[in-house]
């Protein structure tokens, strides 16, 4: 339901944020202009776009931008609800993710350069509002269940993970909370494919900062804490996705619990030459969930690396037939 009040007064100013690349718009009186602000996707140092909003016009990104954010120095006023937007995001996000993806813009390129967008439909409004008529702020707590106190960005980060999950898996709902993050830390450290991408340094795309997994974990009801040792493991506020073979001692040592723990164990067996029980696993364990998850991690980890190759294996492993 929109109520049409008056545009505000104030103009709104984009920014870009230096450490994940997110780009939103600001609306701030003319002598805060250049005031310092934090990233509202990681929390970083976020810098004031004057002579180009945007990654350069030349790149592929650079043409999406162009396309797709846009430039309106003042908002159009009117009340919004949330729910409506949210509707709207749910139509152009997953067009937004496609188009992006024909471009070659993958993994943290792709997911910063959403954020822009999504923050440009709020910044339209003068105000976004629940059903009880309580703004919603950019920001918030993103583990709250009232929408107003989780904030709107936890709305977008929420439509773009089941999106995203979605694009790699049918029916993601399924997923419990460890291969819903390993699925997510995947998609964002995907690399680029367009010509002119910058090239990662080797391992450059192993960890993710702190603040980034929280945006795309908490939203969703991923408790992160709880995954600590087991999935992930965070040094120096950077978070990296274990290797199967870290988590040998874990899994080897007890009976999966998980369709994740169930595929990581099948790896290890295959991984240590256990033929055999691998053989015998397959046959009590590989499910057709079993087998969505681990062909859609497959399609997910780099085709050179170690998990690839055991997924790989596992998937045309021969099982022991039930008895």
């Amino acid at each position: 339901m929109r109520q049409q009040i008056g545009p505000p007064q104030l103009p709104i100013y984009p920014f870009r944020c230096d450490a994940c690349g997110a780009e939103f718009k600001v609306t701030r009186s003319v002598e805060a202009e250049t005031d310092a602000l934090s990233c509202p996707a990681c929390g970083g140092n976020a810098r004031l776009l004057v002579e180009q909003a945007g990654p350069p016009p030349s790149s592929a990104l650079g043409r999406y931008y162009a396309a797709h954010v846009h430039n309106n120095n003042w908002s159009s006023g009117g009340v919004v609800e949330l729910a409506e937007i949210q509707s709207e995001l749910h139509q152009r996000i997953p067009q937004w993710m496609e188009q992006l993806q024909m471009l070659g813009v993958r993994g943290a390129d792709q997911f910063s350069a959403l954020i822009g967008p999504s923050i440009d439909i709020y910044s339209k409004y003068a105000d976004v509002i629940d059903q009880e008529g309580r703004s919603i702020r950019l920001g918030g707590d993103a583990t709250s269940t009232e929408p107003h106190e989780r904030g709107y960005l936890a709305c977008v980060w929420e439509i773009l993970d089941r999106v995203a999950l979605e694009r790699a898996l049918r029916s993601p709902e399924t997923l419990a909370p460890d291969a819903r993050l390993t699925m997510l830390f995947l998609l964002w450290t995907q690399p680029n494919a367009v010509e002119d991408a910058p090239v990662a340094e080797p391992g450059a795309g192993d960890s993710i900062p702190l603040d980034v997994v929280r945006c795309f974990a908490e939203p969703i009801g991923i408790d992160l804490p709880a995954m600590e040792g087991t999935i992930v493991t965070t040094e120096g506020g950077m978070v990296r996705l274990l290797p199967v073979a870290a988590r040998a001692a874990q899994l080897l040592a007890r009976l999966p619990e998980t369709t994740l723990d169930r595929v990581h164990t099948a790896m290890l067996l295959h991984a240590q030459g256990r033929a055999a029980e691998l053989a015998d696993f397959l046959g009590a364990q590989r499910s057709p969930e079993f087998t969505r998850l681990a062909t859609a991690l497959l399609a997910l980890y780099p085709g050179d690396c170690e998990e690839h190759r055991l997924l790989d294996a596992v998937l045309v492993a021969p099982a022991t037939e039930a008895r």
